[in-house]
C-alpha cells in the first residue's frame, strides 16, 4: 500500500537529523575524503570520539571502505591509545582532536 513503506535511515543528535539521501551522501562524501588521505581497505582505523552523527558517520564510511574499525573510548589516556594502536597494529586514528603523540607506525 503506498505510504506504508518503512522510513529509510535516520539519525539524530546534537547536529540536527540526518537521513535518506542526506545521511547516504555525507556518508559518501566522509569516505571519498579518507580515501583521499590514503585510508584502503584492509586498513586498521582506530576510531576515537563521543557519541554524536559525525562519530556514526565516520564508522559507516569506514565500513563503506572496507577498513577495519577499532574502538577506542573517548575517554582513554594518550598512553592508552597509543597501546591500543599499536595492539590492533593500525595504521590510522581518527579522532575529533589530534592527540598529543599520534600511534606509532605499525611494524611491516
Amino acid at each position: 500500500m503506498p505510504g506504508t513503506e518503512a522510513p529509510g535511515p535516520r539519525l539524530a543528535g546534537a547536529e540536527g537529523v540526518l537521513e535518506g539521501p542526506a545521511l547516504g551522501r555525507r556518508i559518501l562524501a566522509a569516505a571519498r575524503a579518507l580515501r583521499e588521505h590514503g585510508v584502503r581497505t584492509g586498513d586498521r582505523v582506530l576510531i576515537q570520539g563521543d557519541n554524536s552523527t559525525g562519530y556514526v558517520v565516520a564508522l559507516l564510511a569506514l565500513t563503506h571502505l572496507g577498513a577495519c574499525v577499532v574502538p577506542v573510548d573517548h575517554g582513554q589516556s594518550a598512553a592508552g591509545t597509543r597501546a591500543a594502536a599499536e595492539q590492533a597494529r593500525a595504521r590510522w586514528l581518527l579522532c575529533r582532536t589530534p592527540p598529543a603523540a599520534p600511534p606509532p607506525a605499525p611494524a611491516s
